[in-house]
């Protein structure tokens, strides 16, 4: 599915656009999973050791999803370079093919700007302009309260807890599962 870019402006003026993304850009995809991988134990489920992504299976991942009709994957982009990320993937089956999952990463230059915000809201409306989704759902770090906050402010409801499910640094943590209906 193919979203159109809209212009955005983070809380202190900076400006950048949320589109989808191109199969071309998955290099530069990869390139901000993986930093944000390095920096962010309570962001991601790998290590960055981990993490097993080629360019060419990401390649393909942006092509099925353009071409999807439940699912779509979307970039934040500023001056030629991309500030944040969210997949969004729904189900393979017929069962579960109306229910997605969601994804966001967003570099942390651009953290507690907005960028997140923006990039959930242009999921949402294009899940529920899509007419497949009737559902979005994600997990996240029971300690990650800022996306908790934004999660919970963008409709999504807490339907259950994973205790100890993560371990990070010795310390186990409790994933938070969350869905929206549309």
């Amino acid at each position: 599915m193919r979203v159109p870019p809209r212009e955005r402006e983070t809380r202190d003026g900076r400006r950048y656009a949320v589109r989808s993304a191109r199969p071309g850009e998955a290099g530069a995809v990869l390139d901000l999973f993986l930093e944000v991988v390095g920096e962010a134990p309570y962001a991601v489920l790998q290590e960055p050791s981990e993490v097993d992504v080629t360019v060419e299976r990401l390649r393909a991942l942006l092509q099925a999803l353009e071409a999807a009709d439940n699912g779509f994957y979307l970039v934040a982009e500023s001056d030629g370079g991309l500030v944040g990320t969210l997949s969004c993937a729904g189900g393979r089956l017929a069962r579960t093919r109306q229910a997605a999952e969601i994804g966001v990463h967003v570099r942390r230059p651009w953290r507690r700007r907005g960028v997140a915000r923006a990039l959930v809201e242009a999921a949402v409306e294009a899940a529920r302009g899509g007419g497949v989704l009737t559902r979005l759902h994600l997990q996240v770090f029971a300690a990650n309260e800022p996306a908790l906050r934004l999660y919970g402010a963008c409709g999504f409801a807490e339907e259950g807890r994973l205790r100890g499910h993560v371990r990070v640094d010795g310390e186990d943590v409790d994933v938070v599962a969350m869905a929206l209906g549309l």
